[in-house]
């Protein structure tokens, strides 16, 4: 961990756990989760570029340690809880980096975020995801058994520890 963790309210009710960057004049990168991960999904990015900007992540409204309002939740939505974020910590512009569901978010910002968006990293994400019925069932096999149904042998690998540090996480906050 780079910053010390913090529960912003996003709207009255709702707080999403973010890890705050330390002050500094360096550049933010904001980092955005994929469905059914943490921001502990961005620890080994996060400690290779740590020394060269201010690090922002948070976990994702319904994920990791952010509370669970009732869904179901809509792109606008989730991408104003980032700008809320950014609002609370008074940060005026980030490159924002999303993965999957969290470079959908990107795109939202991209879109409607205006000046606060210094640039996008984007991967593994597209402008919608179809069909609906294929990300409620990805959504509930997540809800029922964590990440771990997702992960390939392949990718755990190269990196065994690794991987096992994030299912743990994974595990623990796919339990709430």
């Amino acid at each position: 961990m780079i910053g010390r963790i913090e529960r912003i309210e996003v709207e009255p009710g709702v707080h999403l756990a973010v890890e705050v960057p330390q002050p500094s004049s360096k550049p933010v990168v904001m980092f955005s989760n994929s469905i059914g991960a943490s921001m502990a999904m961005w620890d080994e990015v996060v400690s290779r570029i740590s020394n060269q900007v201010r690090v922002l992540r948070y976990d994702t409204r319904g994920h990791g340690q952010s509370d669970v309002p009732a869904g179901p939740y809509t792109i606008e939505q989730l991408g104003n809880d980032a700008l809320a974020i950014l609002d609370a910590l008074n940060i005026q512009r980030v490159v924002f980096c999303g993965l999957s569901l969290g470079g959908l978010m990107g795109l939202w910002i991209g879109a409607n975020g205006g000046p606060r968006v210094a640039g996008l990293v984007l991967a593994n994400t597209a402008p919608n995801f179809p069909p609906p019925s294929l990300w409620r069932e990805r959504a509930a096999t997540v809800r029922a058994n964590g990440m771990a149904p997702w992960l390939r042998p392949h990718s755990i690998a190269g990196s065994p520890s690794h991987f096992s540090s994030i299912i743990r996480s994974e595990l623990k906050s796919s339990a709430r």
